[in-house]
């Protein structure tokens, strides 16, 4: 049998000599699987440095390695289950994987599936917020069960969660199985933290020459930069793995909002930015429009609306139009549900440009925390629209908050 190592080397050499902690990780870890006395393991490094990627190597080739050893697959929802389900029947599929195990039939759909010869299925799993339908497992994997620093810092979720993991997850686990945990860490409160593992695996941002673990991933003064912008405390846990927080990081109060209003067709630029939504889960649809004056931002209008329809959003937005001769631009965040709205606009009048989300959301909505308590907001915005804004992390929505730091972003070049 090929080894681990050598399996996701093959599969992507430049990525892996690019990274080559993730290398000696892959040994750690095979030496975890065949441990006997070795239960749970925990993960933790930087987002985008490759944990996820590498979770689903683990899982191809231990899928293609023993027909014989289910695996369980834990993420924050159902849907980034689903997208790396299909990830790790790809990498099955793949010439690179065909060149080694030969052609395998995938039998089943992405909640739980396995290869032609295996008695039962491989690989099944879900969300923390869902529910997970498969059988027994004898790897059990929890990948990035919170979506940010927001849920990382709920109690109510972190109760969840230990719920969960007590009466479905563990009772899943075969006797022997093994828990592997991969995430990036936010908080003290973290509940892999709450895990009793007999190894675990910590990669930080920096090395102990203050230098960057790979300038493929971010540069030395990339990664400075977010220390200088978050904060000690939020950098400590989000890049260096060791969160040294006591308490809940909150980078704003109430008192910070300013009022102030002026014509705005007095504005040098103006801008519509939104944070799309079809109404799922907490999720809202959030439009701010604002403007630049003598490049001080000025916030004109919120609409947070849970069931705001794409032909709504559309008539807001040539509402706004009319107030300002036509002269406002019109940004939406590009992702799967913008992608659908964007589509649509060309069917109307309207002109919509796409961006795409810089960086996790917490750490976006921090880095920009100061630009936002410099905005003024209009008297005609709600008191309870800035009160989620203050109680951010721990209200109850976040969309505002994070559709004003993309206000920032997106008007910073007009500045």
């Amino acid at each position: 049998m090929i080894d681990f190592k050598t399996y996701i080397y093959n599969q992507n050499p430049q990525f892996f000599l690019e990274r080559p902690q993730l290398l000696q990780l892959a040994d750690e870890i095979q030496h975890f699987l065949a441990s006997k006395s070795m239960r749970i393991g925990r993960v933790n490094m930087p987002s985008r440095y490759g944990k996820t990627y590498l979770a689903n190597l683990l899982c191809s080739w231990v899928i293609l390695s023993n027909k014989s050893v289910p695996i369980m697959r834990i993420f924050h929802n159902s849907t980034l289950y689903d997208e790396h389900s299909r990830s790790v029947r790809d990498i099955v599929a793949n010439e690179v994987s065909q060149g080694i195990f030969g052609y395998q039939k995938v039998i089943g759909n992405l909640g739980q599936w396995k290869l032609r010869g295996a008695d039962r299925s491989q690989m099944f799993g879900g969300g923390i917020l869902t529910g997970v339908i498969g059988k027994g497992a004898k790897i059990s994997i929890f990948d990035d069960v919170y979506q940010d620093y927001g849920d990382a810092v709920n109690a109510g979720y972190n109760d969840l969660i230990v719920q969960k993991y007590k009466s479905v997850y563990s009772q899943r686990l075969e006797q022997g199985g093994k828990t592997l945990h991969f995430g990036t860490l936010f908080a003290k409160t973290d509940f892999q933290l709450s895990q009793n593992c007999d190894w675990i695996f910590t990669l930080p941002a920096l090395n102990d020459n203050g230098e960057t673990i790979s300038p493929h991933w971010r540069s030395t003064d990339e990664v400075l930069q977010f220390r200088s912008e978050m904060g000690d405390d939020l950098f400590n846990a989000m890049f260096m793995q060791n969160p040294t927080a006591e308490g809940i990081i909150n980078p704003f109060s109430l008192s910070d909002f300013v009022r102030g209003d002026i014509d705005p067709r007095k504005c040098d630029y103006l801008f519509t930015v939104t944070d799309p939504s079809f109404g799922t889960g907490n999720d809202y649809f959030c439009i701010v429009f604002g403007g630049l004056y003598k490049g001080q931002r000025y916030i004109f209008e919120i609409h947070s609306n849970n069931r705001l329809q794409p032909s709504q959003y559309f008539g807001i937005l040539e509402k706004i139009n009319e107030k300002t001769d036509g002269k406002c631009l019109h940004y939406i965040e590009g992702n799967g549900v913008g992608s659908i709205i964007y589509a649509k606009a060309i069917d109307t009048r309207l002109h919509i440009y796409k961006f795409t989300s810089k960086n996790e959301k917490f750490s976006r909505i921090f880095a920009n925390s100061e630009d936002i308590k410099r905005m003024y907001f209009s008297e005609n915005i709600s008191a309870d629209h800035l009160q989620q804004v203050a109680l951010y992390p721990n209200a109850p929505h976040d969309d505002i908050p994070d559709t004003l730091s993309h206000f920032v972003n997106q008007t910073a070049r007009f500045i």
